[in-house]
């Protein structure tokens, strides 16, 4: 049966007799294949040769990679059987793209949707790799999918008369399956290591963001709070059928930043020091109807999470809190001490992101 894989911008597919010319292109090109010369061919009847042992798929599974739209050949991607047994198979993964391709993340795509149909249909249990280590594309490639480096060989190889290093990288089957959108339900029903681990993956992309925002009054480690808590709301809000997790993220650690960038500027109240609700003029400056609903979703899950977590007077505190009222306002409409006020939102915050938000 052959194998047809899609993703957003691709058709990855078993190759077939009218791939030749794109393939021989690809295998020829000797600037493209620098890094892996020992399987570029010099001949059509080399890429002929070459594209036949594609096609039978006798010792792993190969495929040639196109554009959805426009049909054109992109690349190569497949995987060798290192070992098999009764349990499953061990690949060892390699990929190559033609060079007008290259640079817009083609690669990385394929990489994550054939891993996806080797250990969900193809009975594959782990998957290696290795590059040079001068082999900077190939390496971002690796890690943007997943993958471990698992070694560092120091001028092991021979390549181009010098002695290179060799790194090695691997990703299993239950590591792949654990994905963002796995830890982001994990997250949801309590699970703490789940939820550290998104926090820590994507502390990079939070301070990515912030880089190059200025508010007055507010240190880096303030804003860095503020999207923190932008990539909390993510996770408890994150459906995985409406888009992936990493745009969803980053989604939401702009909006916050922008809510609190607004608020500085209007000058109302400090921006860093409380929580404020999304306001029917900040919808009007989202992009898309489908925001306005992502922000919906944030919100309805917060109050979901809140009252499962929060004692009532940490309820009513912090929703007073997030209608931009101060601590002091809050305590005279509730006819409490300042301080009772105070400790009942330091325990919220404590309880809904321990310590983070």
């Amino acid at each position: 049966m052959d194998v047809r894989l899609l993703t957003k911008r691709l058709i990855i597919r078993d190759y077939a007799e009218n791939d030749l010319e794109g393939l021989h292109k690809l295998l020829s090109d000797k600037v493209n294949m620098y890094f892996l010369d020992d399987i570029s061919t010099d001949t059509i009847e080399e890429s002929r040769e070459n594209l036949r042992n594609a096609m039978s798929n006798s010792d792993g599974h190969y495929f040639c990679i196109t554009d959805k739209e426009t049909g054109e050949f992109i690349g190569s991607i497949g995987y060798t059987i290192t070992e098999e047994s009764a349990a499953g198979k061990d690949v060892h993964m390699g990929y190559f793209i033609s060079p007008e391709f290259q640079g817009r993340g083609y690669t990385t795509e394929a990489v994550k949707r054939v891993l996806e149909y080797a250990f969900t249909q193809d009975n594959c249990l782990k998957v290696t790799t290795a590059c040079y280590g001068d082999n900077i594309p190939s390496r971002k490639v690796m890690e943007k999918a997943g993958f471990r480096k698992i070694a560092e060989r120091k001028q092991v190889q021979l390549h181009d008369g010098v002695m290179k290093d060799r790194l090695e990288y691997v990703i299993g089957k239950d590591e792949f399956l654990r994905t963002d959108k796995e830890l982001a339900r994990l997250a949801r029903e309590g699970d703490k290591a789940a939820l550290d681990s998104l926090m820590q993956k994507y502390n990079p992309l939070v301070n990515a963001v912030i880089k190059g925002i200025s508010v007055p009054g507010a240190e880096r480690e303030d804003l860095l709070q503020e999207g923190m808590i932008g990539l909390y709301r993510a996770i408890l809000s994150y459906d995985s059928n409406r888009a992936q997790f990493s745009f969803f993220a980053k989604l939401c650690v702009e909006r916050r930043l922008h809510t609190v960038v607004k608020t500085a500027l209007r000058g109302k109240h400090s921006p860093l020091s409380s929580y404020e609700p999304i306001t029917p003029e900040m919808r009007a400056d989202m992009e898309t109807p489908e925001e306005i609903l992502l922000t919906r979703e944030e919100l309805t899950a917060l109050e979901n999470v809140m009252n499962a977590r929060l004692s009532r007077l940490e309820r009513r505190t912090l929703a007073m809190r997030l209608t931009g009222l101060g601590n002091g306002e809050i305590a005279e409409k509730l006819k409490l001490t300042r301080k009772a006020v105070d400790n009942a939102l330091w325990r919220a915050r404590k309880k809904l992101g321990e310590g983070s938000l």
